[in-house]
């Protein structure tokens, strides 16, 4: 391949010493060679940095930052402010990629002339793999956006972007959906995007993270998360389709927590959060009985009916509300 452009591949790194090593090789193992691997030590407490020092003695491509512990916002920022690629891609520590993944991702970009080039994803914890026919075909941010809130796939991972659409952009440090704030804060600098539904990014269930725990005061963020899709979706000039869908997501995200909040009260002992929700709830175009019980109810008895109303949508009798 003639391509002299540089892909910056940007890796937080956190008490990540059992899985690190397979990471770094399928990183420094790719078929386009022409890339910097800056891996962000955000303050491991095992031999996280010990192998990325070792791999940066042998590899000249790697660059290691070693910082106290700040998230992986913080560490990501730190990765995108020592970039100097053409492109950027974000890899988890406790993930990892195939061996053509940006030689194909740059590859559709440059081709389509793209600003960002995105794969399929094979999810480690599924025992067999299904065959699926590898396309490649080009989406407008619309569509895009679309799929990604059907999907709840805002992970930044599995993508290539042009560094220009991330430039002076930052992940807002201290949530855990900061996924999803970084892609409205880029969304206006998009085009068009190119899509592979070939599954080069190796997503591992097996490590548990934040994301994936029992519900902690963390967990809170999510409504600040779904906030900020709503509003943004809701004031920009997007189908009413997409208005409608985020709507009903914002909606049950208030009433999801509200209920979690119900059965771990040590988060919200004064009632502040949930007084929060009741009143958001109010302002929302969106009304019916499941708001009622939220507004009007004592909380472990509204949440007990918002729990008969999940359980009844997921089976074959459905209620109206």
């Amino acid at each position: 391949m003639a391509y002299q452009e540089t892909i910056s591949v940007i890796v937080p790194v956190y008490n990540v010493e059992k899985y690190l090593v397979r990471c770094l090789q399928s990183i420094l193992n790719q078929t386009y060679s022409n890339i910097e691997v800056i891996l962000i030590n955000d303050g491991s407490t095992d031999g996280s940095l010990i192998i990325c020092q070792e791999f940066a003695i042998v590899d000249e491509r790697i660059v290691v930052i070693n910082k106290s512990n700040g998230g992986s916002s913080s560490a990501r920022n730190a990765g995108l402010a020592l970039a100097t690629g053409d492109y950027i891609s974000f890899v988890d520590s406790d993930d990892y990629i195939s061996p053509q993944m940006l030689e194909i991702l740059l590859n559709n970009l440059r081709f389509e002339n793209a600003d960002i080039s995105e794969c399929g994803v094979y999810h480690t914890s599924t025992k067999i793999a299904k065959m699926t026919s590898n396309k490649i075909y080009t989406v407008d941010k619309e569509s895009w956006l679309l799929n990604v809130i059907e999907k709840s796939e805002y992970a930044v991972w599995r993508r290539l972007y042009k560094k220009e659409i991330l430039e002076n952009k930052k992940f807002k440090v201290g949530f855990i959906y900061e996924d999803v704030f970084f892609l409205y804060d880029i969304l206006d600098r998009i085009n068009k995007i190119v899509k592979t539904s070939e599954k080069l990014y190796f997503y591992c269930d097996e490590n548990s993270s934040i994301m994936r725990s029992d519900f902690s005061e963390k967990n809170i963020n999510v409504i600040v998360a779904s906030k900020y899709q709503y509003d943004f979706v809701t004031t920009s000039r997007f189908k009413n389709n997409i208005k409608v869908m985020v709507g009903g997501i914002y909606k049950s995200d208030l009433a999801n927590t509200f209920c979690n909040l119900s059965y771990y009260p040590n988060y919200d002992r004064n009632k502040k959060v949930r007084k929060i929700i009741r009143k958001e709830l109010n302002t929302l175009p969106y009304s019916g009985i499941l708001t009622f019980l939220i507004r009007k109810l004592p909380v472990r008895l509204s949440s007990y009916f918002i729990n008969i109303r999940k359980r009844f949508r997921h089976s074959k009798f459905k209620l109206s509300f």
